[in-house]
């Protein structure tokens, strides 16, 4: 995660060096202006909180004396058609659209000395959602938008040599975002796109059934509440965007 970080700001640095018109942007229709239509996608960090799914996983540590870890780190597929730039029809607005899935995905794996066998789990949070918000700085090169998406959200988690499959989990949720869009070229047809975020979910989700195929023989001891918990997450994707279309402005 921090070379991650670093590589970013180290981007965002040298992209602004390079372009001569960073200090000195002009708006809207003074200077001229783009909005640029891409289709892409990349690979995301985050790091997940999972209170109420963790819970299990230490209770099972408990009753077998065997560690398997704790979920905390995603990193998955992303996907993402985004449209950005300056707003013909507002002088000197600037603004970014986007529709995107993301997909985190953590895996956990040890031998179950009970069952003479390797377990897994793999749990997955899945988003798609609309985010839309302002460019602040916008140029040739570099544009930087400060936004938000409402996303839903669902979690699907795969227990290994269990009879019973868990439910999965639906919730909903706002992320703040924070693109980054970095023009190779005026002319060039790709960008990469860095994009840190914070998503909040505004619903719950709880792992009874999945405390109850982990741990057949304790679950009736342990409270829902302590099961149940948010799957808000932080993070970065980095993605590369194919431009279908620029349109520029005088």
């Amino acid at each position: 995660m921090k070379s991650t970080i670093t590589l970013c700001l180290f981007l965002l640095l040298f992209c602004g060096l390079l372009n001569p018109t960073f200090a000195q942007r002009k708006r809207g229709g003074e200077g001229g202006g783009k909005f640029s239509y891409t289709l892409g996608c990349g690979w995301g960090l985050s790091q997940i909180e999972a209170t109420g799914f963790n819970f299990a996983l230490k209770r099972y540590q408990e009753n077998t004396g065997t560690p398997i870890g704790q979920i905390g780190q995603g990193q998955g597929f992303s996907a993402a058609v985004a449209f950005y730039g300056h707003n013909e029809k507002s002088s000197g607005a600037r603004s970014f659209y986007e529709f995107r899935f993301t997909n985190r995905n953590q895996k956990l794996s040890w031998f179950d000395a009970s069952l003479n066998a390797k377990r897994t789990i793999n749990f997955q949070v899945n988003s798609f959602g609309l985010g839309f918000g302002g460019l602040p700085i916008s140029s040739e090169v570099l544009d930087i938008g400060l936004g938000v998406a409402i996303e839903g959200t669902w979690n699907a988690i795969n227990l290994s040599e269990s009879n019973q499959p868990t439910p999965i989990n639906w919730t909903a949720g706002a992320t703040a975002v924070a693109p980054i869009y970095i023009n190779f070229a005026i002319h060039s047809p790709l960008v990469l796109c860095i994009r840190p975020f914070y998503q909040f979910q505004f619903l719950p989700c709880e792992w009874s059934e999945f405390n109850k195929n982990l741990n057949p023989t304790t679950y009736q001891n342990d409270k829902k509440a302590d099961l149940t918990s948010r799957l808000n997450n932080f993070g970065v994707d980095v993605q590369l965007l194919f431009v279908l279309y620029k349109k520029r402005f005088r």
